[in-house]
């Protein structure tokens, strides 16, 4: 999810009765820095 004219974007879930937000990336940092990180999320 893109966040308007920010250069950030959001990487989230929805599980049951919540959403789980799990990153903040910047949008002119490497591509896909971030995933590496997914393999710790429950």
């Amino acid at each position: 999810m893109k966040l308007g004219k920010f250069r950030y974007a959001l990487v989230f879930r929805i599980r049951d009765d919540e959403i789980q937000v799990l990153a903040v990336m910047h949008q002119s940092r490497k591509p896909g820095y971030w995933k590496e990180r997914q393999k710790a999320w429950p």
